[in-house]
């Protein structure tokens, strides 16, 4: 995008929309100023839109079978607390005056009823706890400068500056933990000896994400000329993307042991099965211990003290930085030789610097930061998002060349050929941490008998080095939702969450991709103000950076065993290569039969905890595409009302083959029984698809190519 650079005047406006649930509005003003034989143009935009529930659309409400980590859940949610009691301690004495020798003391008297982890998803409805659409807050600046400085403007300053605040809210569904081991004589547990696998969540607070991110470029730049023929242009870019992330109401886990065994009397003084607990202040084991009131976690809402969850449920902070800095220059001008006219020449350079850092707060690091052991000391907020500090930069050098060589003119009024023009360009770039790479690109203009008619065509190769993100950027460690086993082995498995990492591979390769287009532009005399166009593409992308698919390595490692490519990255224990790490699943079918509960039948929540996952970044996916842009604009002129111009755009896939894994069988989306799964799966093709360019920093203005 060229932004403008003569605006002169002040314009404004806003507008608000509202429909059920949601509404959104949005203000702008637009003022520009000439000063001396230059101007200043400047943009300023607000917007706002409401956040919008699951709940709040009947297609995305009810929606049940996504989790069984619900309070009053025990024995892996095979057991759940009697719905007329708030607690297991309204029926039962409990602490050190607890009488059950067993849960199934328990469900005999009524405190908790049989049932199954499909049967709690089944009836919980997680729709008002999520949104579909955030909550978002954008303000912006956007200012052009434009100068002549010299020579009556054959040298003229040129800049923008852009500012940026975007503010947005959303919310996922309230953090659990499971498999909880409760002691006996903790104040609430209702067990003369210890009662394991207990559920803890508190519906009432769910998990937010804050996201602010503030940014800014500014660019400064000379362009002049040579001679009437001959154009310069070069700038300096730098900019800016700072990201602060709060997640609130995770559970800190040094906390939770402490909250739940109380202990404690009301002064403080150790008591067995006193009420109350001593626990870490601060959010950090470092902080001073304070006295609360113990925590139920056998309770639902209703049974819990909010007392409890003062120093239990926190928020972690997530900073990272993305910065860049630039400079390109080109020249652009005419060759005179050729009797069907000038030759068109480009050609230019660009330096840049990419740069990437962050870190969470010291409870969301994967490792220790004094050990560096994985999980000790670290890891503390459960819910949260995990990463060890990071700072990647690298440095980029580039050229391009660009001509235009006009074989046949319109002064010739050749037939057929009255006007043929081709084109060809290279570009050449050299990454400090991923090599080098060299593109071409050729095309035509072809004008058959007169501008009525104009044929064009492209072929044209490309490349996209991996962003530092994926490189280097850090890994994320967290419980996987319990919706990703079901989708594999079926709903007698729902409610599974497991384990999983996925994030950076420094060995990522870039991505590449070929592409060739076709077209026409007809503007026919008889029809004064139309303009059809037609374009034909066939592109074929390989190798995108994007993950295997945690339900691709569980569907592999049970079909094949020890023979899966993905079989090194799963394990039970811990994640594969750290202590206590093991992988039984060798046998086809060895996987789907440790997830079983052989007494049910039906999937087993304590081993699916068991589980550990990896997915990282790989080269793996790869599209052949080939499609029609179509487009027409008419446009009606009047001697009073202006310009009317009616116009339309339309896309037509034939093919959109997509493989999402090496191996794996070509997805057709163009065919016409899938094409609503396009629209529902779109989501899977990585964004790479979108962006594979040879794309600058800062577009040159010129153009060699007629329209």
């Amino acid at each position: 995008f060229v932004l403008k650079s003569d605006y002169k005047g002040l314009t404004a406006g806003a507008r608000d929309a509202d429909g059920t649930d949601y509404g959104e509005w949005n203000a702008f003003a637009v003022g520009g100023l000439p000063i001396g034989q230059g101007n200043i143009t400047t943009i300023v935009n607000f917007t706002h839109t409401d956040p919008l529930f699951q709940s709040d659309r009947s297609f995305s409400s009810p929606l049940y079978g996504k989790t069984s980590a619900l309070p009053g859940t025990v024995n892996g949610a095979n057991d759940i607390l009697n719905p007329g009691l708030d607690s297991p301690s309204a029926r039962n004495p409990t602490g050190t005056n607890a009488t059950a020798g067993s849960l199934a003391s328990l469900v005999a008297n009524g405190t908790y009823l049989p049932t199954s982890p499909s049967a709690v998803s089944g009836a919980f409805d997680i729709s008002p706890y999520q949104t579909l659409l955030l909550r978002q807050n954008l303000a912006s600046l956007v200012s052009t400068f434009d100068f002549p400085i010299a020579d009556r403007g054959k040298v003229t300053l040129f800049g923008d500056v852009m500012l940026s605040q975007d503010r947005s809210w959303t919310q996922w569904a309230p953090v659990s933990t499971t498999g909880i081991s409760v002691p006996a004589g903790a104040p609430f547990n209702p067990l003369t000896t210890a009662f394991p696998g207990v559920t803890f969540s508190y519906l009432p607070d769910a998990h937010d994400f804050y996201d602010t991110t503030t940014a800014a470029r500014i660019t400064a730049g000379l362009r002049g000329e040579f001679t009437s023929a001959w154009t310069w242009e070069s700038a300096l870019v730098y900019s800016e993307s700072d990201l602060e992330q709060d997640q609130t109401n995770l559970i800190y886990k040094p906390n939770l042991a402490l909250a739940i065994a109380g202990g404690y009397n009301a002064a403080g003084q150790p008591l067995p099965g006193g009420p109350y607990s001593m626990e870490y202040s601060g959010f950090s084991m470092s902080g001073p211990q304070v006295l609360a009131p113990a925590l139920n976690p056998f309770a639902t809402a209703a049974g819990v003290n909010p007392g409890s969850l003062a120093n239990l449920y926190g928020t972690e902070v997530i900073r990272a930085i993305s910065q860049l800095e630039s400079w390109d220059g080109q020249i652009v001008g005419r060759l005179p030789g050729l009797p069907a006219g000038d030759v068109g020449l480009a050609f230019g350079a660009t330096v840049r610097r990419e740069a990437l850092s962050g870190h969470a707060d010291p409870n969301g690091r994967v490792t220790d930061p004094v050990t560096g052991a994985y999980g000790v000391d670290s890891q503390l907020w459960i819910g949260g998002t995990f990463a060890d500090p990071f700072a990647a930069a690298r440095t980029i050098s580039g050229g391009f060349a660009e001509v235009r060589l006009p074989l046949t003119s319109d002064q010739w009024s050749v037939p057929v050929v009255r006007e043929f023009d081709l084109t060809g360009a290279v570009r050449s770039e050299h990454y400090s941490d991923a090599g080098s790479s060299t593109v071409p690109k050729f095309g035509f203009r072809w004008e058959p008998f007169d501008r009525q008619l104009v044929f064009r065509g492209d072929y044209a190769k490309s490349f996209l080095v991996p962003n530092l993100f994926s490189e280097v950027g850090p890994t994320d460690t967290r419980q996987v939702a319990g919706t990703v086993i079901p989708g594999v082995f079926g709903p007698n498995y729902s409610a599974l969450p497991f384990n999983g990492e996925d994030g950076n591979n420094p060995n990522l390769k870039p991505a590449t991709s070929t592409s060739k287009t076709f077209g026409f532009v007809l503007k026919p005399n008889l029809v004064k103000g139309l303009s059809l166009t037609a374009d034909y593409s066939y592109i074929v992308l390989k190798g995108f950076q994007a993950g295997i698919g945690f339900n691709n390595i569980l569907s592999s490692v049970n079909t094949l065993g020890s023979a899966s490519p993905y079989f090194a990255n799963l394990a039970i224990g811990n994640f594969a290569g750290l202590a206590g790490s093991s992988n039984p699943f060798t046998t086809p079918g060895a996987l789907l039969a440790y997830l079983t509960n052989p007494a049910t039948g039906m999937g087993d929540p304590t081993k699916a905890a068991n589980l550990y996952l990896i997915d990282r970044f790989e080269n793996n996916a790869e599209l052949l595409e080939e499609s029609w842009n179509l487009g027409a604009t008419y446009s009606i002129p009047t001697d009073r009302a202006g310009l009317f111009t009616l116009a339309s755009n339309g896309s037509i896939f034939d093919s959109f083959n997509f493989q999402g894994l090496p191996g794996q069988a070509y997805i057709q989306y163009a065919e016409r029984d899938q094409r609503r799964s396009l629209r529902r799966h779109v989501a899977q093709v990585p964004p790479c698809l979108t962006a594979i360019s040879t794309s600058r920093v800062r577009s040159p203005r010129a153009t060699l190519l007629k329209e």
